[in-house]
Order: structure tokens, then sequence, then C-alpha cells
């Protein structure tokens, strides 16, 4: 017995020793040679030309490469500038891997305080939409919005999902970046956004074939409508599985939230989305279909409410509170051409009027949220009430026309988000 407990002891000790051996010759190991080699394995994997500092390389919680002073430039298709910056950069390393094959392998980093810039060209394409390939001006595409939100979900997806060994990140990390939009297409000309963090980890699918990957994280976004930035605060979970089975393309099929949502246009307490986007490596071809589901809305620039009032002649009607409030939005959306189209659209509880429904309608989110709707708002018994106290020849005529005590409303909705046209067809009460 004495014997093995020796053995295993001895045992202990050699690794002990190796453990601490590699802490003190870690510093001692030349990383000048690694640079380059670093530099062209990032910039093969981020479709962009890296260039760095210095490196240190680190024994303890890794191995891992400690990266000081990472640029990354611009598809220079869309300038001459720098897409990210950042001073300190961790990249996961396989060590042995280096040692024995001189083969740099990197497949996570956590970025500290970097600062992104995408750009918007005059014909307005995004500078994202080439993150994950080689630059090349086949990008100066005339794309949709809804294709641009698409493609940047699958060119982030690319980064996850590419085959081959040792090209891919199996996690990304963001702490405290900072995001500047640049339009030089005639939209808002800069919005910046602060305190943006990301998660995201990736690992084989369950039940799926061998070329699909699972990718979960999380969307932390603290930005607030000061010094210079935008308002975009969000906790966005996400799972999604990415399938490269397609032999020119990528389906991405998952959920994005729920969670909080507040930007300038509206607020929303749980949003959530769920669906399936396609697409064979041209815009063009992109398509997608899915549910969109929020609960707990505020619009702040229109009060619909004061719409439907003065548009029926009337004082007051539902909630004349400044802004809108939605209890909860359902809708089946597919990608447009230039647009994300809805289908049965269905709202309850609509700035205390009644319950919504859309047949058709559309959306856009260019520099704003641009609406696009013809709704029915069946006015609740309470509201319908109203009408007919505020107005005798209304209310005679709500009183014919009302089924279980209850009118229905046309109202057209369009434009930007903030602040909407909203026309209410009298007419068609009628």
């Amino acid at each position: 017995m004495a014997r093995p407990l020796r053995w295993l002891s001895r045992l202990l000790l050699f690794v002990v020793i190796l453990v601490v051996a590699a802490i003190l010759l870690a510093p001692l190991i030349p990383l000048e040679p690694l640079k380059p080699p670093v530099e062209a394995r990032l910039s093969r994997m981020l479709g962009r030309d890296v260039r760095v500092a210095s490196l240190r390389l680190n024994v303890l919680g890794g191995p891992y490469l400690t990266i000081n002073g990472m640029t990354v430039k611009e598809d220079s298709a869309f300038g001459e500038g720098e897409f990210l910056k950042a001073d300190e950069v961790r990249a996961d390393f396989a060590l042995t891997r280096y040692l024995v094959n001189r083969e740099v392998i990197i497949d996570g980093l956590t970025i500290k305080s970097p600062q992104f810039t995408f750009i918007k060209d005059a014909n307005g394409a995004w500078s994202w939409t080439t993150l994950g390939q080689r630059a090349t001006t086949s990008a100066r595409f005339e794309y949709s919005s809804a294709i641009q939100s698409s493609q940047t979900l699958l060119q982030a997806a690319r980064l996850f999902a590419e085959g081959e060994s040792g090209t891919t990140f199996k996690n990304i990390q963001v702490e405290n970046g900072s995001v500047k939009l640049i339009d030089k297409s005639g939209g808002q000309p800069e919005s910046l956004y602060k305190n943006i963090a990301l998660r995201a980890s990736v690992g084989p699918a369950s039940d799926a074939p061998a070329t699909t990957s699972h990718v979960t994280g999380e969307v932390d976004a603290k930005s607030d409508a000061q010094d210079g930035a935008e308002l975009l605060k969000a906790l966005m979970p996400f799972d999604l599985k990415i399938d490269r089975s397609a032999a020119a393309g990528l389906t991405v099929k998952g959920t994005v939230g729920p969670g909080p949502l507040e930007t300038k246009s509206f607020t929303a307490r749980r949003f959530e989305m769920a669906g399936q986007i396609n697409s064979d490596q041209t815009p063009s071809a992109i398509t997608g279909s899915g549910q969109i589901s929020s609960s707990e809305m505020f619009i702040p620039g229109v009060n619909l409410s004061e719409q439907v009032a003065g548009a029926l002649r009337i004082s007051q009607v539902g909630d004349m509170n400044k802004g809108t409030v939605l209890g909860s939005l359902d809708t089946d959306f597919q990608l447009g051409q230039n647009v994300i189209n809805t289908q049965n659209l269905r709202i309850q509880q609509l700035d205390g009027l009644g319950d919504a429904t859309a047949n058709q309608g559309w959306f856009k989110i260019e520099s704003a949220l641009t609406l696009n709707y013809v709704a029915t708002v069946l006015l609740s018994p309470d509201a319908t009430s109203e009408v007919k106290k505020s107005s005798p020849i209304i209310g005679f005529v709500a009183t014919i026309l009302e089924n279980n005590n209850r009118v229905s409303v046309p109202v057209n909705i369009t434009g930007d988000a903030r602040n909407p046209q909203v026309q209410v067809d009298v007419s068609r009460i009628f």
C-alpha cells in the first residue's frame, strides 16, 4: 500500500514542478516571432487586416495570450479607417499545438473596452456585412434595412460555423464596448452607443447533423442618452442553431430574447423574436420568417388616444396621458425586399382604447423605426361609453353599430415611430 501512495505523491510532485516551470519560463519564451502568425490567424478569422502592438503569454488560467494594442482595419470598400481598436485583448491559445507544430490556434477572444466603427456607404451597404470574409468590393450592394439586419446575423454566425478546424471562434466576449455608426447615405451622420457587452459560446448541437452548431449567449447594452451617446438598453439572451449543410450558405434558426429593450423610439419590458433566416451568400437571396412578441410597450412620440379623440371630435377617449401604451403585441413576419412584412398583428390593451388588429403591414429600421399599418381598433366597453357620452350623434350611431358594447375604429399609422402620422377614417366607422 505504501508503494502506490509513494508513486502517486511523486507523480503529483512532478506535475507541480511542471506547472511551476511553465509559469516561470513563460515570460522567457520569445513572442516576437509569434506576432506575424497571430496577426495572420486573426485576419483570416475576422476578414480584416489585424495588427497587434505586443503579446504576452499567460499560463495561469490559460494558456492564453494578452494582446496589447490590437487594431482591425476596415474593409477597403468602405474606407481606410479602423473597424476595431482595443488596448487589451485576451486570446485563448493552444500552446501545445504551437510548441509541437508551430500552428497558431485561437478559438476565443475577450475584448476589453473596444471601439467599433461601422460605416454605411452611399449605396446603403453596411461595413459589418463583410465581417468574417476577406474584404472585397463586392460588398457594395444596395441593401435593404431588412436584409442588412439579417445579413449582420448571418455574418456573425459565420465566425462560429466554418467547418475548418482552427478557423472559428468557440467563444467571444466584449466588455464595456462602444459602437459608432457612420452613415454616408444621407441619414443621421453619426450615432454612438456606449457600455455594450456581449457573451457568446458555441458547441455541437444535440440531435442534429455534425454540420450544425449551437450558439448561446447574451447581449447587455447600457447606453444612456448622455455624453453624445444614443439611448439603447437591452438584456437579450440568444439561443441559435447554425446549419452549414447547404452548399453555399447558412441557415440560422432560434430565438433572441426574451428580455427588456429600450430605445429612443419605444420601450418594451419583454421583447422576443423567434424564427429562421437563410442565405446562399448573396444578399438578395436572404429569406426568413418567424414571430415577434412584446409586452408592456411604451411609444413616447405620440398619444394615439389623443389622435383618435381629435378625429372623432370628442374631448377624451382612452388614455390621454403622454405617449402610447401597449399591453402586448404579437405578429408573424417575413423578410421582404425592402422591409420586414408582418401578418396577423395583434395588440391587446392599446392605450386604453381596446384591442387592435392588422392583417398586413410593414416596418423597417434605418436611422429610426418606420411604420406603415392600417389597423382596426376594437374599442373597449369603457372607451365606447366615453365616445357615446362625448358626442350624441356619434353615440347614437355607435349604439346601432356596436357589438357587445364595443365599436370598431379604423386607424392608419405611418412614418417615424417617434412622431408618426395617425389618421382615423371616420367614414369607415359608419
